[in-house]
């Protein structure tokens, strides 16, 4: 009886890891399925297919270049996966220049006007991050 247990639990992990593979950090770079995404200071994320010794795509955030890496294997178009990258990114980087901006300003105007956009920014980063985290656990 024990044994049919510790083979049927077996049979479930290898059918859902078939289905859904986890992604599995090895040194520098992660692999999801077929997929491996490597870090690049220059460039981003950079995501490879094993089997096709190709380049897919270069994502911005490490949210996107996962959510691009589930869609890419089950086989699914990337485009709106490639879109909340961008998105995410963008006011990723706006976030670090309003809040630049708020730090080294003595102009009162700027510091409140960097404060509202810091506010608009966080709030769209956090949309897009929420598209692409539906995406990589849907």
């Amino acid at each position: 009886m024990e044994k049919n247990f510790s083979k049927q639990l077996e049979h479930l992990i290898n059918a859902g890891t078939k289905r859904n593979p986890l992604p599995i950090k090895q040194g520098n770079s992660i692999r999801v399925g077929k997929v491996i995404i490597r870090y690049s200071k220059n460039k981003g994320y950079i995501l490879f297919d094993c089997e096709s010794s190709s380049q897919i795509h270069l994502a911005e955030s490490k949210p996107g270049a996962l959510a691009i890496a589930r869609l890419y294997n089950n086989g699914n178009d990337i485009v709106n996966a490639k879109m909340y990258d961008k998105d995410y990114a963008k006011h990723e980087n706006d976030c670090v220049f309003y809040q630049h901006t708020i730090e080294n300003t003595d102009d009162i105007f700027k510091k409140d006007l960097a404060n509202v956009r810091l506010g608009v920014s966080i709030a769209y980063k956090q949309k897009a991050y929420e598209k692409l985290e539906a995406i990589i656990f849907d």
